[in-house]
């Protein structure tokens, strides 16, 4: 076994990068489907656990009850696929019964973007490091 198992390559982190933006844009295209009010409402809230799959990106979260103390919901999106996330769910009462997007998935998509776009960030400095 190298001992060079994990050594970064240009092709590893324009990989990454790909994956990232195209996650991003699916993510956008969510929060875009959403109305404003909804949209605000979820900047505020609190997402206290999130995991993101390494072998799908799927992503489970819990977040915080606005009104609730000591309720939280599950979040969990499949991750997306030709520019969309096909599947997605919350056990809040809004999405279980009028089946829209929530303001709890949007507050784990925005946050999820937010993250995503400090990793590219340090992507695209590891390639400045480094000259690739």
């Amino acid at each position: 076994m190298s001992r060079f198992k994990n050594h970064i390559t240009p092709e590893l982190i324009e990989g990454r990068k790909s994956a990232l933006v195209e996650r991003g844009k699916a993510h956008r295209v969510l929060q875009a489907v959403a109305c404003e009010r909804r949209l605000g409402r979820a900047v505020g809230l609190d997402v206290t656990k999130a995991r993101e799959s390494a072998a799908t990106g799927a992503l489970w979260a819990s977040v915080a009850s606005e009104s609730n103390e000591g309720i939280s919901y599950v979040v969990e999106m499949d991750a997306p696929r030709d520019g969309r996330i096909r599947s997605f769910s919350c056990s809040c009462r809004d999405h279980r019964d009028r089946g829209v997007v929530c303001k709890h998935m949007l507050a784990v998509s925005v946050r999820f973007c937010d993250q995503k776009l400090i990793e590219y960030k340090l992507l695209t400095d590891v390639e400045k490091m480094f000259g690739f």
